[in-house]
């Protein structure tokens, strides 16, 4: 057995990115809700002797769950162009289908070298929330989009 086998090195929350085709170098400050879920059908096949209920479990097809970004704002609007290029206003004509965008999100370890990535497909903004504005406030900025993804893999 390998010492990198005895010895894994875990993971950190705090050194991360996330990519989007065109949308790269973004100063994210938190991707939340990401994952996949198959749940379970439970169907009745039937009834049989003395009227037993026959059932059967099966999985669903896998579908990923949708995942929250917060983005720092800055003077580039490149995720917002992006929501409202999927999602139009007033009956405008949408263009999801050709706007769609594959992306990564990308783990970083303590010498700054990527230690893990998912890989999302397909993905397009379904809400913007935008920010709270404070005068007492220290925060920066930030933007919030949720990603509809058709497809998540752990690729690293």
């Amino acid at each position: 057995m390998t010492n990198a086998a005895r010895n894994p090195k875990f993971l950190t929350a705090h050194s991360f990115t996330i990519e989007m085709d065109g949308l790269e170098d973004k100063i994210v400050k938190e991707v939340s809700g990401f994952g996949a879920d198959s749940p379970a059908t439970e169907q009745v096949q039937g009834c049989g002797k003395k009227g037993t209920i026959a059932r059967q479990s099966l999985p669903t097809p896998t579908q990923a769950t949708k995942i929250s970004v917060k983005i720092v704002a800055s003077d580039k609007k490149d995720f917002s162009d992006w929501y409202k290029e999927c999602n139009s206003a007033f009956g405008d004509a949408r263009n999801i289908e050709a706007s769609k965008k594959d992306g990564s999100i990308i783990a970083y370890d303590s010498n700054q070298d990527e230690i893990a990535r998912w890989e999302l497909k397909r993905c397009y903004p379904t809400k913007y929330s935008g920010m709270n504005l404070n005068a007492g406030s220290k925060d920066m900025l930030t933007e919030t989009f949720e990603l509809d993804i058709i497809d998540i893999q752990r690729t690293k």
